[in-house]
């Protein structure tokens, strides 16, 4: 009984680190310029794709004088970005070609308990991104690839728009989130409708990706915050040209009826807003009290007003526009 336990928490512990592996084979055929060896790095971030390390490699095996080899590194549960590379004899581990007949790298994506298959036996070149075909991410990568490789074409560097499109279609249309990400990062000079496309496409996306950290920031859908705090400015401005329309109209109402009245009735208004009576107005402007009255009832017609109370609100009102 005990040697059992012992030989079940042995096995858990082999199929424990096995569940966090991955195993890439295949066959490289190479001439004898190169070393008979093969090379993984873990790229954690798209702006070192092409960076030349030491600490980046993950795996390394032999290939054998058929061309076959077979490598197991260590992987995450998550799909993550890994570059396969092959060197020259004389060259050092970490050695990167980039660009040219030489060029000595190719890109995948695993995740633990993958199983990725690669095939090369072009001996022109030592390896080709189509080589990586056994899963569906790694196709779809192979066709990003594909997209780019052929927008350097001179012939077609002019068509941006075309290619911008193709990009923002793939990343919209792939099953890997990692190949969305790389072509939403390849894209750039981006009008407002693609910028919104990208935006929709991110925003089903897992947020703890590693490589979407500044895609996810920089298209960021506007929140409901955003959307309060742009409806309240709205709601200022509007009240803003609210208060200016009413204060237009009172004014141009006061031009209006100051308009209407005649120079003995403006000075008429002067006195019943200083509190004189029809009497003492009368002996003011040395005139008929008869006269003051039909002067004051008129004011109170023009002015659609009853009484005297009423009269000191529009002198106020004239006053305040220069009247």
């Amino acid at each position: 009984m005990r040697k059992l336990l012992i030989l079940l928490l042995l096995s858990g512990c082999v199929f424990s680190g096995f569940g966090q592996q991955c195993e890439i084979s295949g066959q490289i055929m190479l001439d004898s310029s190169w070393a008979k060896q093969v090379y993984i790095c873990a790229i954690p971030e798209f702006n070192q794709m092409y960076t030349a390390s030491d600490e980046l490699i993950t795996g390394r095996g032999v290939i054998d004088s058929a061309g076959y080899f077979t490598l197991k590194f260590s992987c995450k549960q998550e799909p993550l970005l890994y570059r396969l590379h092959v060197i020259k004899k004389s060259d050092p581990a970490s050695t990167l070609i980039i660009g040219g007949k030489d060029e000595n790298f190719v890109f995948f994506i695993a995740k633990a308990q993958d199983y990725i298959y690669l095939k090369h036996i072009n001996k022109n070149m030592p390896l080709s991104q189509n080589d990586v075909q056994n899963t569906p991410a790694n196709k779809e990568l192979a066709r990003l690839f594909s997209i780019l490789n052929y927008s350097s074409n001179q012939k077609v560097r002019t068509d941006r728009e075309r290619l911008k499109n193709q990009l923002i279609d793939l990343a919209d249309s792939s099953s890997s989130q990692l190949v969305s990400l790389l072509a939403i990062s390849n894209t750039f000079g981006l009008s407002d409708r693609q910028k919104e496309r990208i935006a929709n496409t991110v925003e089903k996306f897992n947020r703890q990706n590693p490589y979407g950290a500044n895609i996810f920031e920089q298209y960021k859908k506007t929140g409901p915050g955003y959307i309060l705090v742009i409806a309240a400015l709205l709601l200022i401005v509007t009240g803003v040209f609210v208060i200016i329309a009413i204060q237009t109209r009172k004014k141009n109402t006061a031009l209006k009826i100051f308009k209407t009245l005649s120079q003995r009735e403006t000075t008429i208004i002067k006195f019943i807003a200083d509190g004189k009576s029809n009497k003492e107005i009368a002996a003011e402007l040395n005139v008929e009290l008869s006269t003051v009255k039909t002067h004051v009832n008129n004011i109170y017609t023009k002015l659609n007003v009853k009484g005297r109370k009423d009269v000191l609100a529009y002198k106020a009102l004239f006053k305040k526009y220069g009247l």
